[in-house]
């Protein structure tokens, strides 16, 4: 019998998860509120459904007799996977009643220090906080939505007042009334991707997270990120550490997790664990590895058992170039007149794949799903080959606005 699989989400990411799926001779219905979405034009069937409406997405799942759901790219569509599996009766890596452990950033932080993780101290603060209800905490501090998603509504506050004046903002994101307030890390920032077969952590990629500082209370913006690391080879040992805690805490036996923190003074400390491929990522993360993530994927649907063998063949696999992605963010609200550089940017050698988000002639809107401008994925035989090609996008990547402005917010290399 064939295999039918329901996939949630039809942005550039699924175009080659549905693809591997079809390859296989799986049956694929994509479901997305988004009506050009790339995915569905290559998916057996497809419905215009806002993934949030998990009783609808359920219910397709029953009337098409679904035998399987995958979305791992993203926060929010890993938390309607997860719930409209339940919800559907359809397997899945994690279980409803453990998603808060995942999507919820207080309920995280506090599930790993009760494992003897090293996490930001933090607190959740009300709309109208008293002064006493941030003692102990020091300046400065990152407020963040208790469930956001691509670093929206987040912002580092420096004094009390600043903190008064933007905690709305923050609740406007979530939509709730409290928000987690959490002192700034230290040291290098990392992501960390891992892969679970029977119940064991298996990290495949850790990658350098560089930013460039912001000139307002956002929070600094990811400019590039690196595969693999230059800096602490240590900080695997301690990841793999950290992930199989959290992974035997939740009871997770299989499928991606993922996570972002700090190395400072030997210790790693958590920013964020999540149970789904870092946004942007799987093409990096793939070339590095030598690991297809849409294969991966679609095993922990339908061949969990093949899973090992291909890490194996990973962990032996020595990589021969660094791959990098580039991270260009515009002013929100702008209007885009001129975007003839980006064009011609698309043509350097050195360019293995690029994913433009906005067009000429649209506004850029940056609480929509587009949380970025656009990413470029770099390769390069060594640093010094990587420094000078990200430096001539950094200088020559420019978007203007029809009064002439500049919109694109400017990077700098880490060289920390």
């Amino acid at each position: 019998m064939q295999h039918r699989l329901v996939v949630l989400g039809s942005l550039y990411e699924n175009i080659d998860l549905v693809r591997e799926a079809k390859r296989r001779g799986i049956y694929t219905i994509v479901c997305d509120g988004y009506k050009n979405g790339h995915a569905k034009n290559i998916a057996d069937k497809f419905y215009d459904i806002d993934i949030r409406n998990t009783d609808e997405t359920a219910r397709i799942c029953i009337e098409e007799k679904a035998d399987g759901i995958v979305g791992s790219f993203s926060d929010i569509v890993f938390e309607k996977v997860t719930e409209t599996a339940a919800k559907a009766g359809l397997p899945w890596y994690v279980t409803a009643d453990k998603l808060k452990y995942y999507r919820d950033k207080k309920a995280a932080k506090d599930l790993l220090r009760s494992l003897g993780v090293s996490v930001p101290k933090n607190r959740l603060i009300k709309n109208n906080f008293d002064d006493s209800d941030i003692e102990g905490l020091s300046f400065p501090l990152v407020l963040k939505p208790i469930n956001g998603w691509g670093s929206k509504g987040i912002y580092v506050v420096y004094n009390i007042e600043e903190m008064r004046d933007l905690i709305r903002k923050t609740t406007e994101v979530s939509g709730a009334d409290t928000v987690l307030a959490e002192e700034y890390s230290k040291g290098g920032e990392y992501n960390i991707t891992s892969f679970l077969t029977d119940g064991k952590v298996n990290v495949i990629s850790c990658a350098d997270r560089e930013k460039t500082p912001s000139d307002d209370n956002t929070v600094p913006r990811v400019s590039r990120i690196i595969y693999p690391i230059k800096r602490h080879e240590k900080i695997i040992e301690a990841a793999t550490d950290t992930l199989q805690r959290f992974a035997d805490a939740t009871g997770q036996k299989y499928g991606v997790l993922s996570m972002q923190c700090f190395y400072y003074n030997g210790t790693l400390t958590v920013c964020e664990i999540a149970g789904r491929i870092l946004a942007y990522e799987n093409y990096m993360i793939g070339r590095h590895s030598g690991l297809s993530i849409p294969e991966l994927l679609i095993d922990c649907v339908y061949d969990r058992d093949s899973i090992k063998k291909k890490l194996e063949q990973s962990v032996r696999r020595k990589p021969t170039e660094i791959n990098a992605g580039l991270y260009f963010f515009a002013k929100d609200g702008k209007k885009i007149a001129d975007m003839s550089s980006v064009y011609s940017l698309c043509k350097e050698e050195k360019l293995t794949d690029d994913i433009i988000f906005y067009n000429e002639g649209e506004t850029v809107d940056n609480n929509s799903s587009r949380s970025y401008f656009a990413s470029f994925l770099l390769k390069a035989d060594n640093m010094d080959e990587l420094n000078t090609v990200t430096r001539l996008f950094y200088e020559k990547l420019k978007v203007y606005s029809p009064d002439g402005e500049n919109i694109i917010y400017p990077s700098l290399i880490d060289n920390t």
